[in-house]
Formats: C-alpha cells, sequence, structure tokens
C-alpha cells in the first residue's frame, strides 16, 4: 500500500466519523439540570478544545482537538479528533484519534460511596509519527473510577487504569519499535465552588512500561469549568503538567450540550 492510498484512507475514515458525530448529535438530550463536576454524570456534547503542548525536546505543537460524546441511558460514547501543528517540523495533520466508551453502573450521590464507573480508551495514530504529531503507538486502556462524597462542595475520584501500547514511534530521528504494558493512577479530587463553577484538581502517577520500572512519570492536572448557560454551554480551561517528561500542556475549551 503506498503513501497515497494511506492518505485517502484516512481521509475516508474521519470523514465517516464526523458523519457519525453529525448523527448522533440530532438526537436530542432530555431537558435535566447538568451537572459535569461528576464524571459519572453523562451527557451528549460537543467539546471544541484549543490547545498547546509544549515538550523537553524543544517540541511545541498547537492546534484544535474536536470530540462528541453521545450518552443513552448508562453508556457514553466519545469520538476524540486532533488536529495539530509541530512547529519543530514545520508540519501539520492529525494527532492520535481517541475512542472512549463509559459505563456508569451505579450512582447515588446522597452516599459516601457516590459512583462507579467503567472505561475502556483505545487510541489510533492517524499522523505521520515522523512529523512529530502523532506518537505512532496504538493504545488500548481499560480502567475503572469511583466516586466518594466528602461533603456536598467535596468528592474524591481515584481512576486507576492499565495500558497496552504497540506500534512505530520516532525518537531522536530513530524508528523504535514498542509493545509495552503499564498503568496510570490519578485522583480527581472535584470541588464545587458554586452551581455554575467548579474545580477539577487530580494528581497522577503513570507507569509507562511494566518491563522497565525506571519508566514512569507523575504530575497532575487543573481544570476550571463555568457554566454560562446553564444546561447548554460550558467554558473552562484546562492544565497538565508532567516532570520527568517535562511535559506543559494547555487548553482552552467549549462545551454544547444537546
Amino acid at each position: 500500500m503506498n503513501l497515497t492510498t494511506m492518505k485517502v484512507k484516512k481521509e475516508k475514515i474521519i470523514v465517516f466519523l464526523m458523519f457519525i458525530a453529525v448523527t448522533l448529535t440530532a438526537v436530542a438530550q432530555e431537558n435535566e439540570h447538568i451537572d459535569p463536576s461528576k464524571p459519572t454524570n453523562i451527557y451528549t456534547r460537543l467539546n471544541n478544545n484549543f490547545e498547546m503542548t509544549d515538550l523537553k525536546d524543544g517540541t511545541q505543537l498547537t492546534g484544535y482537538r474536536f470530540n462528541v460524546s453521545y450518552a443513552l441511558k448508562d453508556f457514553q460514547t466519545t469520538i476524540e479528533i486532533p488536529m495539530l501543528y509541530n512547529h519543530k517540523t514545520q508540519k501539520a495533520g492529525l494527532g492520535d484519534l481517541r475512542i472512549r466508551s463509559f459505563y456508569v453502573p451505579y450512582v447515588d450521590y446522597d452516599k459516601t460511596f457516590g459512583g462507579l464507573g467503567l472505561a475502556l480508551d483505545v487510541f489510533a495514530p492517524m499522523g505521520n509519527p515522523k512529523d512529530g504529531i502523532s506518537s505512532g503507538l496504538w493504545s488500548i486502556s481499560p480502567g475503572i473510577i469511583a466516586g466518594f462524597m466528602v461533603s456536598e462542595k467535596y468528592s474524591i475520584w481515584p481512576v486507576v487504569s492499565y495500558r497496552y501500547q504497540f506500534g512505530e514511534r520516532w525518537v531522536e530521528g530513530q524508528q523504535q519499535s514498542v509493545t509495552q504494558h503499564g498503568a496510570t493512577l490519578q485522583v480527581m479530587n472535584t470541588i464545587n465552588l458554586s452551581d455554575k463553577v467548579y474545580l477539577i484538581i487530580t494528581p497522577m502517577y503513570i507507569q509507562n512500561n511494566f518491563a522497565n520500572m525506571g519508566q514512569f512519570d507523575y504530575g497532575g492536572e487543573i481544570e476550571f469549568n463555568y457554566m454560562l448557560i446553564e444546561n447548554k454551554l460550558q467554558v473552562g480551561c484546562f492544565s497538565r503538567q508532567l516532570v520527568n517528561s517535562q511535559l506543559e500542556s494547555y487548553r482552552l475549551m467549549v462545551r454544547i450540550f444537546l
């Protein structure tokens, strides 16, 4: 298969996924009070993210990350498509496509143990890893999240996930085959400042490869959200900082609930 054929196929996949997204968002969501501060509350929504990421090798990525989430009863499916520009290589293209399925079997926020969710994340490389936009790695990551209601305004959400990665990536100009098993531990701390405003502060530990325990990272995320129009429009900002990889990432977010 030549490069031109691969590009055409990838373009067809993107068009097909965008068609699915538009079709799903045509389904109206029930009229209810929306509270996205709790991860086990699932909704149909459009997410628009404008982002900038700096890496330790001097690489800077900027771009737009679109995703659509469709919720039906206790299930939510999300399709995410990042479109990025690498300032170092001066290349633009698609990053890693993400498809996430989320199932919420239990919710009761009146109890200390308030929620439980099961997730499966799949990342698929869509761009050329040599351009420094796509990782070049497939990633399959099942996980579990639990919620503990400390008070009416504060809740804790530990997240544990296993991650299997495989594929070809570029490291210092050399192609490298990767097959590795790892895990991620996150502890989301949700603070509701009002009915419209909340913070999520998340320390995290990432073990990239069980075969080499020295390949780990740690850091955290902080997210601020404001419901600009009740049940319809939310705006926010997000930052992720990782120490060992020296990653700094920032996003401005606009979410439309449907």
